[in-house]
């Protein structure tokens, strides 16, 4: 057999085997440590390389200043670790995949579907603050500090009927952020389950927070507009400080 013909047939095996192999893996990067994200073989440290608007790679947020996920109604996670880093990924069934984006100026636009659970992973900087916006969409809300036991001011804004709990990530039970600053309109709902703060900044329009007895909050400083409420206020006493300004009939009318 002649030896171009060798060639031939062992370069058209490899092809066959390794297009096959990559149809496997489509769409998946293994990562050995969850804070370091090192690709764990060679095929994930291409596919965390590429930089395609549907590609894997880990979207830098240094100048990005609003970032918004757009429309699923699946309970999705949010995890935000405050860490050295500024940058974002989405997991899907365990692993990274390959997620549509749109930078516009300074604001990183995240549309999604309900074909499975989301895990949103926000790295940001102590000192880099950019609003999460989630526009019709639920989502659990976790917050953890890699640095130290306090972050600074995280600022999440629910539009069109989105509801998110906000609670300390299991891994970090200690945390206490400085101030929480919250906005909900359009028939959205914040459900407060277990977090420590400083201060509570809050603006309501038509919008709601469930303030449950577990969250250690000193001070509450908010807004209302419309049919705007914060349901389980007034069964707290512990407060150091109480403003509520706005329109407060509706608040006033309900327990």
């Amino acid at each position: 057999m002649k030896k171009s013909l060798i060639l031939y047939l062992l370069g058209t095996f490899i092809f066959i085997i390794g297009f096959f192999f990559q149809i496997k893996l489509l769409g998946k990067v293994f990562i050995n440590d969850e804070y370091k994200r090192e690709p764990r073989n060679w095929y994930s440290s291409i596919m965390k390389n590429l930089d395609q608007p549907d590609s894997l790679k880990i979207a830098s947020l240094d100048q990005i200043n609003t970032i918004v996920i757009k429309g699923s109604t699946n309970f999705n996670i949010i995890r935000i670790l405050f860490n050295k880093e500024n940058n974002f990924r989405i997991n899907k069934n365990g692993r990274n995949y390959a997620y549509k984006r749109e930078i516009i100026n300074d604001t990183l636009f995240i549309p999604i579907n309900n074909d499975a659970v989301h895990e949103f992973i926000i790295h940001l900087k102590n000192d880099h603050e950019p609003n999460i916006i989630l526009d019709n969409c639920w989502a659990n809300i976790q917050m953890e500090s890699v640095n130290s036991n306090s972050v600074n001011n995280p600022k999440i804004h629910l539009k069109n009927k989105s509801y998110a709990i906000i609670s300390k990530s299991n891994n970090d039970d200690d945390l206490k952020i400085n101030t929480l600053n919250l906005i909900a309109d359009s028939k959205s709902t914040f459900s407060l389950s277990d977090i420590t703060a400083n201060k509570l900044n809050a603006k309501l329009d038509n919008g709601m927070i469930d303030y449950y007895k577990e969250c250690d909050i000193d001070s509450i400083q908010a807004e209302l507009i419309g049919l705007s409420h914060i349901r389980g206020l007034k069964n707290e006493g512990k407060f150091k400080d109480i403003k509520l300004s706005g329109d407060l009939s509706y608040y006033n009318s309900h327990p």
